[in-house]
């Protein structure tokens, strides 16, 4: 991709020779984690970090996280005196056309 006649890289993982030094993103917070944390997570595997760069220095970056949550606790089985639920059966599958019991039908 070609912007303001330097080339721009394809997105690629953040690896150790991306120089993050200049980065400047406007937001402290965000360049802050970008230094600080994004390498750390790229090689626990935390999160995966890509960049964007022109003549060597990364001009955007976005991050991709995952989380598996487990229960806390496992869910109980059903006491065994507890059946499986049976739905009725009826001999019309709308409520509303069965006769009510007592009813007389010609």
């Amino acid at each position: 991709m070609k912007g303001k006649g330097e080339a721009i890289s394809a997105p690629e993982h953040l690896t150790p020779a991306h120089d993050l030094s200049a980065f400047d993103s406007s937001v402290p917070e965000l360049d802050e984690w970008l230094r600080r944390r994004a390498r750390a997570n790229e090689e626990t595997g935390a999160s995966r970090t890509y960049v964007v760069c022109a003549r060597g220095r990364v001009l955007g970056h976005g991050t991709t996280r995952c989380f598996l949550f487990q229960p806390i606790t496992p869910i109980p089985e059903p006491p065994a005196e507890f059946s499986p639920y049976t739905p009725p059966e009826f001999d019309t599958p709308d409520p509303y056309l069965r006769s009510a019991p007592g009813d007389v039908l010609p």
